[in-house]
């Protein structure tokens, strides 16, 4: 009961910012920037609640928004696009509409790539945690050649983000891997599943240890 309390209070909240950032837009792209921002916060909540038709609607509306000052800003906030685009996509997976979703995930990728090669860590991340979903989407749908392509290079981007950054991206890296491990027993390769998964539940454990409030659900 306090769960949906606190969910009504989150979306009520959220309406309200809503309606004062509609009240402001203008030709002020701060304001419509913020507009879009409080569509997406509603999207994630609707999607959490599981009013996927209600959540789409945000999404797609802070996508056109998004779009839209991107343009205006010669591109300088492509990140942002590519996040509505892998947001989307993560709710057609759930929609079970996989060509849409498999549509945006490549968007969204196609975005990321063109940014790793000139920028920082964090575009590099995000593009591989795209390729880790795309992965997993390939994977629902039986692309399995597919599938073990985006994982084996979301890996290969996990292990230079952690050569390089300590621990900061262990747990995203381990997700992707135990994505890997999962396709490889479902298709018979378990001698190369079984290697993969001793490797998630090393890092897991050591995430756990160092935070375990945070990680330990994942060994349970």
């Amino acid at each position: 009961r306090d769960k949906q309390n606190n969910l009504k209070k989150s979306e009520q909240y959220n309406l309200q910012a809503l309606r004062i950032n509609k009240r402001m837009v203008s030709e002020d792209s701060l304001n419509v920037f913020l507009y879009a921002m409080t569509l997406n916060s509603l999207g994630v909540l609707y999607n959490d609640t599981k009013r996927f038709s209600e959540s789409e609607k945000m999404y797609l509306e802070a996508l056109k928004i998004r779009k839209k000052i991107n343009a205006e800003f010669l591109h300088q906030l492509d990140g942002y696009v590519a996040g509505s685009y892998n947001i989307l996509a993560a709710l057609y997976t759930e929609m079970k509409r996989f060509p849409e979703s498999k549509e945006a995930y490549e968007k969204a990728i196609n975005i990321y790539r063109e940014q790793v090669g000139t920028s920082n860590k964090g575009d590099m991340s995000n593009l591989a945690i795209c390729l880790s979903n795309l992965g997993g989407l390939y994977s629902d749908i039986k692309g399995i050649k597919e599938s073990e392509s985006c994982f084996k290079e979301a890996i290969n981007m996990y292990k230079h983000l952690c050569a390089t950054s300590q621990s900061k991206y262990d747990f995203d890296y381990s997700i992707a891997l135990n994505g890997l491990a999962v396709l490889y027993s479902e298709t018979n390769r378990f001698e190369e599943s079984n290697s993969i998964f001793e490797e998630v539940i090393k890092i897991q454990k050591e995430l756990a240890t160092k935070n375990p409030m945070a990680y330990q659900p994942e060994l349970v």
